[in-house]
C-alpha cells in the first residue's frame, strides 16, 4: 500500500527521484497506455506529468498478483492496475471508469454440442448462449470476455469471464436467476464484483488443462467426455510428457500458430492412473492453439510404439508435420484459471 501511495504522490509532486525509487525502469520500456508506446521512463514521466492533478486515491484492492486502484483525476474516476515485483512497480495500466460494474464469473460447460467458446456467425457457441442468457437475466446488453477460448467439443471445469453491467440486481441473485435460464450443459457457479481494471484474459497468471484418457473397453455413455485409446506403456507415456516440461519452442505442437512467438513454458505436469483411466493435468502461463491435444496425441503414439521419434526429437527437428495425431477434443477440459491466488 505504501509503495502505491508514494507512486501517486511522486506523480502529483512531479518528483522524479521518488518515482524512480518506486518503479523498475527496465519494465517501463515499451509499456503501452492507450496506444502510446513509452520508449523509456522519461517518456512515461513526460506523459503523466502533463496530466492535470492531483491524483486522489479512493480505494486500493489487491487480487491475486495485481493491485487495483480507484482514483479521481479532474472529476473523473480512473481505474488503474499495478503489477509489483521485489517492491517495485513493473507494470502500470489505467482506464477511465465508465461507472458500470465489472463482474467476474466462473463457468463450467460440456462443449460437445457447441462450436467452441468464441462467438461465430450462425454457429452455436458458448459465448453466444452465455451473453444472450445474462443479457436476458439482467435486462442489459452484455458482452463477455473470457480467459481464453476453447475449441469445438472441448469442455471447461472452470472458465473465467468478466462483463460490465448497469443492472441494479443484487449480485447474490445472479447465480440463481442466470442458471435457471442457461441450458443444462452450461453452469455459472460464481459471481464476484471486481475492480474496474480487472481483465479475465490479460490478468491470467497460469492456466491448467485436464486431459482424460481411458484404456478400458469403449463406453458409449462416456464417448463425449474422454478419449478411448488402445492400452499403452504408461512409463513411456509419462517420460514423453515430462520431456515437454520447461521452456521450449512449441511450434511443432501447433499446426496453425496464431502468434509469431511460439515459445512457451510448461510449469507442471501431473499424471494420475486409476482402473484404466488416465488423467493428465498441464499447467502453464499460456498455450498455443491445439498444443495440449498435440502433446497428448504424440505421447500416446510414442507409448504405443507407433512412431520412431521421441518428444526431444520433435523439439530438435522443429517440424510441425512430424506429429500426425491430434488427441480427441472430448478428453480436453480447461480445468482452472489462476490470477496469482494461492494454488
Amino acid at each position: 500500500m505504501r509503495l502505491i501511495q508514494e507512486f501517486y504522490q511522486a506523480l502529483n509532486d512531479k518528483n522524479h527521484s521518488l518515482l524512480l525509487a518506486c518503479v523498475d525502469e527496465s519494465h517501463f520500456k515499451g509499456n503501452i497506455q492507450h496506444g502510446y508506446m513509452f520508449e523509456s521512463l522519461d517518456t512515461f514521466l513526460d506523459y503523466y506529468f502533463q496530466l492535470y492533478g492531483p491524483f486522489i486515491i479512493n480505494k486500493i484492492t489487491q487480487y491475486g498478483s495485481k493491485n487495483y486502484v480507484s482514483l479521481t483525476l479532474n472529476n473523473e474516476t480512473i481505474a488503474t492496475k499495478l503489477t509489483i515485483e521485489n517492491n517495485k512497480i513493473i507494470h502500470h495500466y489505467h482506464m477511465v471508469d465508465d461507472g458500470k460494474k465489472r463482474i467476474k464469473a466462473t463457468l463450467s460447460y460440456n462443449g460437445y454440442s457447441y462450436y467452441g467458446f468464441q462467438k461465430q456467425d450462425t454457429k452455436n457457441t458458448i459465448q453466444e448462449v452465455v451473453e444472450t442468457t445474462i443479457s436476458q437475466a439482467l435486462n442489459d446488453t452484455i458482452t463477455i470476455v473470457s480467459s481464453g477460448r476453447t475449441d469445438r467439443k472441448v469442455h471447461a471445469n472452470r472458465q473465467v469471464i468478466h462483463f460490465d453491467t448497469t443492472s441494479q440486481m443484487p449480485i447474490e441473485k445472479y447465480r440463481y436467476i442466470i442458471n435457471a435460464l442457461l441450458p443444462d450443459d452450461i453452469y455459472a457457479f460464481e459471481f464476484m464484483a471486481m475492480p474496474k481494471a480487472f481483465h479475465a484474459r490479460f490478468d491470467v497468471v497460469q492456466k491448467e488443462y485436464l486431459y482424460k484418457l481411458s484404456t478400458n473397453p469403449y463406453d458409449a455413455t462416456q464417448a463425449h467426455n474422454v478419449w478411448f485409446v488402445e492400452p499403452f506403456d504408461i512409463k513411456k507415456f509419462k517420460e514423453a510428457l515430462e520431456d515437454t516440461l520447461g521452456t521450449h519452442d512449441f511450434y511443432p505442437f501447433s499446426k496453425r500458430p496464431q502468434t509469431k512467438n511460439t515459445v512457451r513454458h510448461i510449469d507442471a505436469i501431473n499424471i494420475k492412473t486409476t482402473d484404466g483411466m488416465i488423467n493428465v493435468t498441464i499447467k502453464a502461463k499460456g498455450f498455443l492453439r491445439h498444443m495440449v491435444r498435440y502433446i497428448i496425441g504424440a505421447a500416446v503414439m510414442i507409448a504405443q510404439n507407433r512412431v520412431d521419434f521421441t518428444i526431444k526429437d520433435v523439439f530438435r527437428e522443429n517440424d510441425n508435420e512430424m506429429i500426425k495425431t491430434l488427441a480427441n477434443p472430448a478428453g480436453l477440459y480447461l480445468n482452472n484459471v489462476y490470477y496469482g491466488e494461492t494454488q
